[in-house]
């Protein structure tokens, strides 16, 4: 509240307190960050933070929040992920905006162990082998697609 003050010429003096009701309503700002991108961890999840997508956040009082959601990806999501960011001040004024994200898989798969194989050549001096004739164990943080040898010829020139 503050004090009314009403002055006559006679230098007499009036006075009432009055409420005033104070309020915000201006939303925060902040600045959408070009092409974010996010790398999977090896467990192939990763979480989306507010400081690859906005910087710049600003408001007139206080910021209350900054929230991402959804704010976890997974492989099921690598490519371009839409999320939406909103900050709220202490007012409750929001401000929202939707961006998309790069999720990536950089981790190649591992391959743990690979068994020998032993082919015989035809009657030809030839003989093909498909990667399924191997076996291997392998793991990767989302999922192995495909396997494939580098060689599936193979001729007397080749003992």
């Amino acid at each position: 509240s503050t004090q009314l003050l009403v002055f006559d010429q006679s230098s007499n003096i009036g006075s009432m307190s009055a409420n005033v009701n104070i309020m915000d309503t201006i939303a925060p700002t902040f600045s959408l960050l070009q092409d974010p991108t996010l790398l999977l961890n090896g467990s192939g999840f990763a979480s989306i933070n507010s400081s690859i997508l906005i910087s710049n956040v600003q408001d007139n009082c206080n910021i209350q929040s900054v929230s991402v959601f959804p704010n976890s990806v997974s492989c099921a999501n690598r490519g371009k992920f839409e999320t939406t960011i909103a900050v709220i001040d202490s007012s409750n004024n929001k401000r929202m905006a939707s961006i998309n994200v790069s999720i990536v898989d950089s981790i190649p798969p591992i391959i743990q162990h690979v068994s020998s194989v032993n082919i015989t050549l035809n009657s030809t001096g030839w003989q093909s082998l498909q990667s399924s004739d191997i076996n291997y164990h392998a793991t990767d943080n989302c999922n192995i697609s495909q396997t494939m040898l580098s060689q599936t010829l193979f001729s007397c020139q080749d003992v």
